[in-house]
């Protein structure tokens, strides 16, 4: 009996020692959150090729000290305009008596008008544009005068100074006498202008508009040449008049600019 009792004592306590001892032997579970680390790079032995380098393209206009674009824009332009056509001709005079007789002279006429400008300004260095005038002329006859040139000129000094050159061309008429004598004047002109400007005044579109627009002050000279042709008549006798030579015809200007 007591052997009975000592053995089933054995064996219960042999039965609650083992989970024990296995819960003792087992480490804890690792954490939930942990990683496991990539492995290292492989050295660099001189083979593997660098990263292709990266370029930035910046499209974008210039950007002036004011926040101004500086990009192609509409060019335009009127101004009043004042000068003088001095027109150098031969002419030949016939008498009622018969004899003729040729002089050199030189027909003045003055004139005011109205020019304006219409093209593009590429930016606020480069500007290329049309010049169209029409003009009253007064002097030796009375008529008028129409031209158109085709320009091209450069800025400098932020807006402050233009220069530019191109080609002219034009055609005028006229019209004088007397209460004998009747004058009818004709011609066609063409050549090279230069063009010089000053803005004193100029201010500039709201950002990021990119024009400019002041108050300018100019003088053209213009050197031109073509056929001038003059006829008169009267009690006294015709005379006619031819010129081809070139000659200065200077233009001063006073108005707006949109550049």
């Amino acid at each position: 009996m007591k052997r009975a009792r000592l053995a089933a004592l054995t064996l219960a306590f042999a039965m609650a020692w083992t989970p024990m001892a296995m819960a003792q032997d087992t480490g804890p579970p690792p954490p939930a959150d942990e990683t496991v680390a990539p492995p290292p790079p492989p050295p660099d032995d001189g083979r593997t090729p660098p990263p292709p380098p990266v370029v930035i393209v910046d499209d974008a206009p210039p950007v002036s000290l004011t926040g101004r674009e500086d990009r192609p824009r509409f060019r335009w332009g009127i101004s009043l305009q004042g000068g003088a056509l001095m027109l150098p001709v031969l002419t030949a005079e016939a008498s009622s008596s018969g004899s003729v007789s040729v002089r050199e002279e030189t027909l003045w006429l003055n004139q005011i008008g109205v020019v304006g400008q219409v093209g593009m300004q590429i930016n606020d260095l480069v500007g290329v544009y049309l010049k169209p005038s029409i003009d009253v002329m007064w002097g030796d006859v009375a008529g008028m005068h129409l031209s158109l040139a085709i320009m091209g000129d450069f800025t400098f000094l932020d807006g402050l100074l233009t220069a530019g050159v191109g080609f002219d061309m034009g055609g005028f008429f006229g019209f004088g006498g007397s209460i004998v004598q009747v004058d009818i004047l004709v011609g066609d002109l063409y050549g090279a202008r230069l063009h010089f400007a000053v803005h004193p005044f100029v201010g500039e579109d709201a950002p990021p508009g990119p024009g400019r627009k002041g108050f300018s002050i100019g003088i053209d000279m213009r050197l031109l040449g073509g056929a001038v042709a003059k006829a008169s008549t009267g009690v006294e006798g015709a005379a006619a008049s031819a010129g081809t030579e070139f000659f200065f015809s200077p233009m001063f200007t006073i108005g707006y600019t949109d550049f």
